[in-house]
């Protein structure tokens, strides 16, 4: 089995520190203006444009670290992995549908502490916007985080420690949207945004290891949630009965996963990264060859991997 671009990045720690400073450093400075009130966040730049180019700063940041040390052939790999659909139906189901759980219970903790039904948007913008939104918030950031990212801190750490760890540098990432009044973000408490997130990362790389490395199933999952929290009435993160119920559900699944993952006893993932071709025509000086071409995601033993073929 050859090496991927995932466990170079892990072998090599200057290329996972390349990737965050790239993603958090064009994220950081393109909000910066308007944080310092050089640009409205009212205005076109600082609503839309200038937070359109912070959001794609990992999917950026993940391509040139893919390029810079896999090589073409890992860029190419990336690209794949974006576009890998032929995974077993039940991922799908996941992705779309562990969101609605978690968001409908969050709506029904809301009712139950209010004393009264929340209020339906059921106009079709509502529902088109959050579903476009959601889908380029995951296109634009799952390259980076799903793609890059997390298999260089899988291939070190495991699921656990990877998951959550991902899920600390993804809300860190976002810490600059709390201080611009035209984002949603400005309206949530950081912590809870951060616990919820270092839960749902790890059911992040779940779908990405038994999708055999699709990105694109981890940017359905990150539109799902995005959509349906969207066009749902449900409450902003904080301390609420709400968001207790929300995280738990996201809590309890992840941590399914993770016994689940223990008891199969995952394998190596050393071509855990989209970019697994690359290693082959990106080596070091002196790094024998591979004896075979690129196989699928290894999932955890006794598991085959879910991508139809």
């Amino acid at each position: 089995m050859e090496l991927s671009a995932g466990t170079i990045i892990a072998r090599r720690p200057v290329a996972l520190a390349l990737f965050l400073v790239l993603a958090f450093g064009l994220s950081w400075l393109a909000l910066l203006p308007v944080i310092v009130g050089a640009v409205s966040p009212a205005s076109t730049a600082g609503k839309v444009f200038l937070p359109l180019v912070a959001i794609g700063s990992p999917g950026i940041a993940g391509f040139v670290v893919a390029g810079l040390f896999a090589g073409r052939a890992g860029v190419s790999a990336l690209l794949r992995a974006g576009g890998r659909w032929r995974v077993r139906i039940r991922w799908y189901a996941v992705v779309v549908l562990l969101p609605l759980l978690a968001y409908s219970l969050a709506l029904a903790a809301q009712a139950g502490s209010a004393g009264e039904a929340p209020t339906f948007d059921v106009s079709v913008e509502v529902w088109v916007a959050a579903v476009v939104s959601g889908l380029l918030a995951g296109t634009l950031e799952e390259f980076g985080w799903s793609g890059v990212a997390f298999p260089a801190l899988l291939d070190r750490f495991g699921l656990l420690l990877a998951g959550t760890a991902t899920g600390v540098i993804v809300a860190l990432w976002h810490l600059p949207l709390f201080f611009i009044s035209s984002q949603p973000q400005s309206t949530f408490s950081f912590l809870p945004f951060l616990l919820t997130l270092m839960a749902v990362r790890i059911l992040f790389g779940w779908v990405y290891v038994g999708a055999g490395g699709s990105v694109l199933l981890c940017e359905l999952f990150h539109a799902s949630g995005n959509a349906w929290s969207e066009a749902l009435p449900v409450p902003r993160p904080d301390f609420t009965a709400a968001w207790m119920a929300e995280t738990a559900v996201f809590t309890v699944a992840a941590v399914a996963v993770l016994a689940l993952w223990r008891l199969s006893g995952p394998r190596s993932s050393t071509s855990s990264s989209p970019a697994s071709s690359a290693a082959r025509r990106h080596r070091s000086p002196g790094q024998s060859s591979p004896g075979q071409a690129a196989e699928p995601l290894p999932v955890p033993s006794g598991h085959p991997a879910d991508v139809d073929r």
